[in-house]
């Protein structure tokens, strides 16, 4: 009985009456601090759609992050591969455990001043917390991170944004696979 201030009850209150009933519905989630790009379903088979999609690996999700530390730009790819489970419930935290649920990330990192670095980085798998706490485990925690980076700042802004997906042709009912890509900054 309490409304809470979600993207899908602004959505919902926003889209009145564009949606059946039921609806609107998100196939997939980004972490409440993360921001970028998300899919929103209309109607319930575009919804189902979007998540067999999603679950089946067939719509990737790429991310843009700075992270803490100096890495070296490198044009291959770095698979993290690390089990995640729940560690806490209120608030959410997980942890990693190679007993606990299969997460696989793909990272690549493009620039550093030193410091900082950015990254590019697929989530293959869609756990929640999985990037997070996966370049945390690497020790590259990404800034403003309130729960993973131990330097993060009451008030810092999690620099972690969902900026492309690609959506294969047949869950977009188009001819040609579909790239979609957010430029935050």
């Amino acid at each position: 009985g309490v409304t809470k201030r979600t993207l899908v009850t602004a959505l919902a209150v926003a889209l009145r009456g564009e949606y059946e009933p039921g609806g609107p519905w998100l196939p997939h989630r980004l972490d409440r601090e993360t921001a970028g790009l998300s899919i929103v379903a209309l109607q319930r088979a575009a919804m189902v759609r979007f998540s067999e999609a999603f679950a089946a690996g067939r719509i990737r999700r790429f991310y843009s992050a700075r992270v803490r530390g100096a890495l070296a730009a490198t044009p291959e790819w770095i698979d993290l591969r690390f089990g995640l489970r729940e560690l806490a419930h209120k608030p959410k935290r997980m942890a990693i455990d190679q007993a606990g649920l299969p997460a696989h990330t793909r990272m690549r990192a493009l620039a550093s001043d030193g410091t900082t670095s950015e990254v590019r980085l697929e989530a293959v798998t869609g756990r929640q917390h999985q990037l997070r706490l996966h370049l945390s485990h690497i020790g590259h925690a990404i800034l403003g991170d309130p729960l993973y980076d131990a330097q993060a700042q009451p008030g810092d802004t999690l620099q972690l944004v969902a900026d492309e997906l690609v959506l294969p042709a047949q869950v977009c009912l188009e001819r040609e696979p579909r790239t979609i890509r957010l430029t935050p900054w």
